[in-house]
């Protein structure tokens, strides 16, 4: 039994070390992304920056990569009629986002880049009529994402 134990905890300590795992990333291709899993959340690592979503996001959203941002999205209204905004994550050079976005939160500024990260919030809230229910249980990570977001 011990060993059993021993070589299960071993074997998540080697996924977890591996990182996640992306299918065809490109610029603004949008992608699927699986990531491997801890007890209640799972990791989103991006270019530069990571933060960790509960388990109940896995399979249920897309996230649609740009140059400057990153769009993640309930993933059966995207598909459907590319609807389905759940937030953003924008970097900026300056301060201009104070005057773009008006429904945003200062994630913080990275030196060395010297960029920017804000979380923005849709400024309006577009889904199919069958996916409001996960929808609205994807809104509710939003503290999740806001107290684990990392540079």
């Amino acid at each position: 039994m011990k060993k059993l134990f021993a070589g299960l905890l071993l074997l998540t300590m080697l996924i977890i070390a591996s990182g996640c795992s992306e299918k065809g990333v490109e610029k603004n291709e949008t992608v699927l992304k699986y990531y491997e899993t801890s007890e209640e959340y799972f990791d989103y690592n991006s270019t530069f920056f990571d933060f960790r979503l509960p388990l109940y996001w896995q399979g249920k959203f897309v996230a649609d990569i740009f140059a400057d941002h990153e769009d993640f999205y309930e993933i059966t209204s995207y598909e459907e009629n590319g609807t389905g905004l759940v937030f953003s994550i924008y970097a900026y050079d300056d301060k201009s986002y104070k005057k773009e976005h008006k429904n945003y939160r200062y994630l913080g500024y990275h030196d060395e880049l010297r960029k920017h990260y804000i979380f923005v919030y849709p400024d309006e809230e577009k889904y199919i009529e069958s996916a409001e229910e996960v929808y609205n249980n994807l809104k509710e990570a939003y503290s999740v994402i806001l107290y684990t977001f990392n540079i």
